[in-house]
């Protein structure tokens, strides 16, 4: 995109506590000139991006339930404190990407309007579905439309 618009990066995680991955999104992401954010859904890589590169816009994925297979090995304490982000203070977010299903929510209303944190919404696919993220997010995360 060569700095014509932001670059967005969803870092994935196994949640085992290998950081790896945000070392190298941090040295790469170091070399980009246009603006960039990291996001994800494990707080640890948010975190090591914060200590690592703090001048990097960083961002929290959560949802409310962590019901889907995927986190099925997560313990439901993990999945509580993720929904609730409680790891905010060792993340320290810039923004916050809410699941678009589960939105209202307490929570990342609560992140948006006590620390002013912008609220951008997933994944935005139907022109209903816009309608509903532009009553609650700041921004939205698409595909298959042109919003």
């Amino acid at each position: 995109v060569a700095g014509r618009t932001t670059l967005l990066l969803e870092l994935k995680s196994r949640f085992d506590g290998d950081l790896r991955l945000a070392r190298r999104a941090a040295e790469v992401l170091a070399g980009y000139s246009g603006p960039t954010a990291a996001m994800s859904f494990d707080p640890a890589l948010i975190e090591a991006i914060r200590v690592i590169a703090p001048g990097i816009t960083r961002g929290l994925v959560a949802e409310r339930y962590y019901a889907e297979h995927e986190w099925d090995a997560m313990s439901a304490f993990e999945k509580r404190r993720m929904a609730f982000m409680l790891h905010f203070n060792r993340t320290r977010p810039h923004f916050v990407a809410y699941s678009l299903k589960d939105l209202p929510a307490a929570v990342p209303l609560a992140m948006q309007l006590l620390f002013r944190l912008p609220l951008l919404t997933w994944t935005v696919r139907s022109p209903e579905d816009l309608s509903h993220a532009r009553r609650w997010a700041n921004q939205i995360i698409f595909e298959g439309i042109r919003p």
